[in-house]
């Protein structure tokens, strides 16, 4: 383990059995620290972390994916935005350069974000409709006071939260939060974990240091 410059939680784990590698991270950026009045904030910006950069579009970053067949997702849950990916370990420089591109330079394009937003919603009234997770909803409905970052929301709330976000929006989140002291990176696999440290500290050294939320 180690901190990179910007305060990147590193951590390196070698294991040549096989040629593969993965990739799990965390940046603290979850449910928990949207703004109240916005439930929808911090999994919107996960959403829109994967269509397109400055310098690539979505499909041009799926095609270089494919084509190494490696994955590379952002997803939420209520303490964080997690990041996983898989690759062979041939191509760990190309998936460490989109997910430093991804998070440096994301496009936040209003298109996408109008498609991500109808995914987003189909999504929630999925989910609605299942009792496991409307019971947790209700629990912490019952449990928690209406302003604790750890009540769900629900399809009531987040609904027209989603409706209420724009660009500038998802911007400024992903401003405050995706830093470098936020961010805790796994590597493992076939790799050589002193050139991967380098690397790492060479694609993300631009990402502000910032501070982990409270």
């Amino acid at each position: 383990r180690k901190t990179v410059s910007n305060g990147i939680i590193l951590d390196l784990m070698e294991n040549h059995a096989v040629p593969t590698v993965a990739i799990n991270g965390a940046i603290l950026a979850g449910d928990a620290v949207t703004p109240q009045a916005k439930p929808a904030l911090a999994r919107l910006t996960a959403l829109m972390m994967e269509r397109g950069t400055m310098s690539r579009t979505k499909q041009e970053i799926a095609n270089l994916l494919d084509g190494a067949g490696a994955t590379l997702s952002f997803g939420v849950n209520t303490f964080q935005t997690t990041v996983t990916g898989s690759m062979l370990s041939r191509d760990v420089k190309l998936v460490l350069e989109i997910l430093a591109d991804e998070i440096l330079h994301p496009a936040f394009d209003t298109t996408e974000l109008t498609k991500a937003k109808a995914e987003m919603k189909s999504a929630v009234l999925r989910a609605s409709e299942n009792t496991g997770t409307r019971a947790f909803e209700r629990l912490t409905q019952l449990a928690l006071p209406e302003d604790h970052p750890y009540r769900a929301p629900g399809s009531e709330r987040m609904l027209p939260s989603i409706d209420s976000i724009d660009v500038k929006d998802i911007a400024a989140f992903h401003a405050l939060n995706y830093n470098g002291t936020s961010l805790i990176l796994t590597i493992v696999g076939d790799i050589d974990a002193k050139a991967t440290a380098a690397l790492v500290e060479k694609l993300f050294k631009p990402l502000a240091t910032g501070a982990r939320p409270k």
